[in-house]
């Protein structure tokens, strides 16, 4: 019993850090090497921000971060959103999930522990996820890409 217990830890804890690559590597293939971070310019942090075609988590959840990064390439700009929630991340995912297909979001990830989703009408796109915070706590995190709409210059 004690082996399976540790195995599982184990497979789990494996799970868990491959959330970000799984997340990253979605955003990869739509935009290329464009990164939140090398986005020409400083990120600047932000009191709150209204996401245009996102719906707003229903729950009880609290705005710990919010950063906005600038243009490049393909993105107009992109906006990193960090909450505090005690729901379990679970139901949250399963939320954004059902809410996300009433928006016109296409999720293009079978993951159960990381959401990646794709604005039909404005090709914006997210990233969601849960990590564990204190005890009894999930962060929730929301990347949102806000694509350049396209144009002759920007094909």
């Amino acid at each position: 019993m004690k082996r399976l217990q540790s195995f599982t830890t184990v497979f789990m804890t494996a799970i868990l850090l491959q959330i970000p690559a799984i997340a990253q590597t979605a955003h990869k293939a739509q935009f290329g090497d464009a990164q939140p971070s090398s986005l020409g310019g400083k990120p600047v942090p932000l009191t709150s921000i209204s996401l245009p075609d996102i719906p707003e988590y229903t729950g009880k959840a609290k705005l710990t971060g919010a950063t906005a990064f600038p243009e490049s390439g393909k993105i107009e700009k992109s906006v990193s959103l960090t909450y505090t929630t005690r729901d379990s991340a679970s139901s949250i995912l399963d939320w954004y999930r059902s809410s996300l297909s009433m928006y016109q979001w296409t999720v293009q990830t079978d993951d159960p522990n990381v959401l990646v989703a794709v604005n039909n009408r404005s090709g914006n796109s997210c990233s969601i996820y849960c990590s564990d915070g204190e005890e009894g706590v999930c962060n929730l995190h929301i990347s949102y890409n806000f694509v350049k709409p396209p144009s002759d210059d920007n094909p």
